[in-house]
């Protein structure tokens, strides 16, 4: 069984990040968030170093400040 815990970045972002190796990111989709990525999470663990974020302004991460720019 994977033990997963969101945890934050210092802007807030907030990540999971679980098993060892090569890493592989996983990027959800507009209106979705991290957790949409609990099979794969699961299957990749064992080989990989997963990491699944939630975009800001998705799932558990804040919304930008509006003034901010890119």
């Amino acid at each position: 069984m994977i033990q997963l815990t969101a945890e934050r970045t210092p802007a807030g972002t907030s990540y999971l990040a679980t098993g060892q190796g090569h890493p592989v990111v996983l990027i959800h989709g507009v209106g979705l968030n991290k957790e949409m990525w609990g099979g794969q999470i699961v299957g990749l663990a064992p080989h990989y170093r997963v990491i699944a974020y939630d975009m800001l302004g998705h799932g558990a991460s804040p919304r930008p400040d509006p003034d901010t720019g890119l």
